[in-house]
């Protein structure tokens, strides 16, 4: 099964294109396609996505690894385990210094990585607070204020701190699993998405 990945080009419409044979996207950053192209040939893709500011690139492959790309020269930066089950887990922070994912084997650990290390800089096991269940869906607010998680049939939202992320709020209480979410534009509301199964 191969992953169509959409390129929203706003001056000529939407382009299609599947990962395998992905060779452009931009003038800018066809040199980085091809070499994600060489790189990922053979593995599937569940996601791909720039940072706000536009200097990374990031691959999250099926078998468990996250590949941060540079579109300044690039160049292959970081790679990172992650849990690949989770479609929709991976993150950016609005100020494009922090990237987050489910931690692999550990499908309700959600952990932050710092891209000027390459090294974590919270994981959610480490807090006090004990989540159920397995992680659905990972979005930080555009003010960079929260960090929100879709796990089971619940959201909890973490507040940024001193010290990483305090939990601060869980909403309990789905009709059925949450697996998608999306702030709004000033970061103060959260739209979520839940999927029930076919009867």
């Amino acid at each position: 099964m191969s992953v169509i990945v959409f390129i929203f080009a706003m001056r000529s419409g939407v382009q299609e294109f599947s990962l395998p044979a992905l060779n452009e996207i931009t003038p800018k950053n066809v040199k980085t396609i091809k070499q994600i192209y060489r790189l990922e040939k053979g593995i599937d893709i569940i996601d791909v996505l720039y940072s706000p500011d536009g200097q990374y690139l990031a691959v999250a492959r099926k078998d468990n690894t996250l590949h941060l790309w540079s579109t300044q020269d690039n160049k292959l930066i970081y790679t990172f385990n992650i849990e690949s089950n989770c479609m929709d887990c991976v993150t950016f922070s609005p100020d494009g210094r922090y990237i987050a994912s489910v931690r692999e084997d550990h499908h309700n650990d959600v952990i932050v990585w710092n891209l000027e290390t390459g090294k974590p800089s919270w994981e959610s096991g480490e807090s006090n607070q004990i989540v159920e269940g397995n992680v659905t869906g990972l979005v930080f607010s555009s003010n960079g204020k929260y960090l929100a998680e879709a796990i089971g049939n619940s959201i909890n939202i973490w507040q940024a701190g001193n010290n990483g992320f305090n939990l601060v709020r869980e909403m309990e209480g789905f009709s059925a699993p949450v697996n998608d979410l999306a702030f709004s534009s000033d970061g103060e509301r959260l739209l979520s998405i839940c999927k029930k199964q076919a009867v």
